[in-house]
């Protein structure tokens, strides 16, 4: 349903959550933070986001998922949030760069004909609470589920060590995506801490976490759908 008013709600709650983890964590600064507390960025506007909201309809965890282009010519060759990352990966900001474009290629390749677009993933944080829960892994897991609604081959995220984001995702089945001879993690100053760049390819999660997505799958199918007339 198209509700304006309920989405800026939840969008807002999920980037006070996202503000108060990354915070915390010491990723971001407190003047990266809005006067509401939310750690916002303006590809929020336009993207996805998988909410896991409790009974009393606050926001517990959240995921963003961004949809573009798998043809660089049409999006520009523009990789938000995810390019500003390999830009401090090395000096040689290249190689990170044409690495990533020769991974989207063979998603092309493979699916481009029925699946032309790609999932850039970001903004995971969940409540302590939902942590405990074990949320957050829930939420890893519905972006193998949630690329199989969307004309997406796949998905690119960049994951750190904390909180074992990286291995989580890896265990899922997405795969580091490096140069040869590169490291799988590298540095990122704007994190302040290692991460590594994922990627996944739709229907290729791990063989024994296959029930799992199809159960979360159908999950979404009858999930609440609230968009703002900006993304409808």
């Amino acid at each position: 349903m198209v509700d304006p008013k309920r989405w800026r709600s939840l969008l807002t709650q999920a980037c006070r959550i996202r503000g108060s983890v990354y915070l915390q964590d010491g990723a971001i600064r407190p003047e990266d933070l809005n006067a509401n507390g939310a750690f916002w960025l303006p590809m929020d506007e336009t993207s996805w986001h998988l909410l896991t909201v409790n009974d009393d309809d606050e926001v517990t965890a959240t995921l963003r998922v961004t949809m573009l282009p798998l043809d660089a010519k049409k999006r520009k060759g523009k990789l938000p949030h995810v390019g500003a990352s390999l830009s401090r990966a090395s000096r040689d900001t290249l190689s990170p760069r044409l690495t990533t474009e020769r991974f989207l290629s063979s998603l092309w390749l493979e699916y481009g004909a029925e699946r032309n677009h790609f999932l850039v993933v970001g903004g995971w944080a969940a409540s302590p609470t939902a942590s405990a829960a074990g949320v957050g892994a829930e939420l890893a897991l519905s972006v193998w589920a949630f690329t199989r609604h969307v004309e997406a081959a796949g998905a690119i995220c960049v994951a750190s060590e904390r909180h074992d984001a990286h291995g989580q995702l890896v265990r899922t089945g997405a795969v580091p995506i490096r140069a040869i001879g590169a490291q799988v993690m590298y540095y990122d100053s704007a994190y302040g801490c290692q991460v590594g760049l994922l990627g996944f390819k739709v229907f290729k999660e791990r063989r024994a976490l296959k029930r799992v997505v199809d159960h979360l799958a159908t999950k979404i199918t009858s999930s609440e759908v609230v968009m703002s007339t900006a993304i409808e």
